[in-house]
């Protein structure tokens, strides 16, 4: 089993890139290329905006039903829709205090 300081040690040895990842058949969000790391954030972003505007839309709806939508909408998305929603993202976000939860 790999702990999380294991990880956290693998990190720290750097070589970790943040790009758009592109490929005619896969969509990916990651890839590990020998020494290098490549990490696409957009999907797992978009992917995040989507539910919790779904949430937002749709009140009513239970965790589960947001979920499996947002999973769908983003499989149907193409990457030059996800560089659209990425470039709107980065116009209207507001950068704020961490929010601590209620327990």
């Amino acid at each position: 089993m790999v702990t999380l300081d294991e990880l956290l040690e693998e990190l720290a040895r750097g070589h970790v890139y943040e790009c758009s990842l592109r490929d005619p058949v896969w969509r990916l969000d990651g890839l590990q290329d020998g020494d290098k790391v490549y990490i696409d954030g957009r999907p797992g972003l978009i992917h995040t905006l989507i539910h919790e505007l779904l949430h937002r839309r749709k009140r009513d709806w239970s965790e589960r039903r947001v979920t499996k939508e947002a999973d769908r909408l983003i499989l149907t998305m193409s990457d030059a829709q996800l560089a659209v929603w990425w470039r709107r993202y980065q116009k209207i976000k507001k950068r704020t205090r961490p929010v601590a939860l209620d327990s």
